[in-house]
Formats: structure tokens, sequence, C-alpha cells
């Protein structure tokens, strides 16, 4: 998942779920009400280090 050059974690959340056994993921703003329904609905935050070691795994 990519975001714009100015994509901020302190901004934006990079949100999953795991459905139907795989991962669904978003972007969302912090602190929003979608962010809040989201996470009422099951949805988590991923952390930013589990996001940057995956990236780094890749050729």
């Amino acid at each position: 998942m990519r975001g714009n050059i100015d994509s901020s974690t302190m901004w934006y959340a990079v949100m999953r779920k795991r459905t139907n056994g795989i991962f669904i993921g978003t972007l969302v703003f912090r602190h929003s009400d979608h962010h809040a329904s989201l996470l009422s609905e099951g949805w988590e935050e991923v952390d930013v280090d589990e996001i940057r070691d995956v990236a780094l795994q890749q050729p």
C-alpha cells in the first residue's frame, strides 16, 4: 500500500482486517469518525515498523 509523499503516521493510520483468510487494508485519517468506526468493527492499526520490515524483505 502506498500513500502520498505527504502521508505521515501523525495524520494517517494503516488499518487491516482478516476476512476469509486474507488481510484487507485501507489508509484512513487518524481520530476521524471513519477511523473509530473501523476500530469498532474489529479492524486493527498496523504498526509502521511492521510495514517497514516487510518492505525491506522485498527484492
